[in-house]
């Protein structure tokens, strides 16, 4: 069956018809320096991996699409930074883009495990500005009145976010020592405020039953 014969074939379902009026996917230009940074990539890759490195199959072309999604997934230079010194100490080298960012994305040891930020930030104490911007996204009365079930998996989840976002652009989270004692003792006055309250309407109430039996 020849090639006309075999789309004649297909249900109406599976096939696509363009018209002059259909916008067509242009990718993104991306910069000089990024297409040079993948260049100058392919070839580290050739010289790491050796023979398993097969450069037919990694063209021109094929360089200037990874350039192309690199753009559009946005990395930064410290994240290509970061994939280039991972990459010597692996066995193969990334085969697409998008596992080439993942690579820079991981959440590195710098950041402390998540339960454990999890029970230190649970009781108000924050092992990493990661961990702090994390419990006030969650809320901090939240974290420190819920039961774990209820708070951990959502805690895994931000935390994992934020480390991201932190690796990206630590610059935004930084915070002195001093401005993160400062919001713990903010922190401390939120919870603490209803306790007082619900104190001082105790003791309301016993001086008013104290001032009636005395009235008696």
């Amino acid at each position: 069956m020849d090639n006309n014969n075999q789309l004649a074939s297909l249900p109406q379902t599976h096939r696509v018809t363009w018209t002059a009026s259909d916008e067509i996917y242009q990718p993104p230009q991306p910069s000089e320096t990024l297409i040079n940074a993948v260049i100058e990539l392919f070839g580290y890759f050739k010289i790491n991996f050796g023979t398993k490195f097969k450069q037919e199959e990694w063209g021109e072309d094929r360089m200037m699409v990874w350039a192309e999604t690199l753009t559009e997934l946005q990395i930064t230079p410290k994240e290509f930074s970061e994939v280039v010194r991972k990459v010597r100490h692996l066995t193969w080298q990334p085969t697409t883009p998008a596992d080439f960012v993942a690579l820079g994305r991981q959440v590195s040891s710098e950041y402390p495990d998540s339960y454990i930020a999890y029970v230190a930030a649970a009781n108000r104490k924050y092992l990493h500005p990661a961990a702090h911007e994390t419990a006030k996204r969650i809320g901090i009365k939240k974290l420190a009145s819920e039961p774990e079930y209820n708070t951990l998996k959502i805690w895994n989840e931000v935390y994992k976010t934020v480390c991201t976002e932190h690796a990206q652009d630590s610059a935004k989270f930084n915070q002195s020592i001093a401005q993160i004692e400062q919001s713990k003792q903010n922190d401390t006055n939120v919870l603490e405020a209803p306790k007082q309250r619900s104190k001082e309407q105790i003791q309301a109430k016993l001086d008013l039953i104290d001032n009636i039996r005395k009235s008696l």
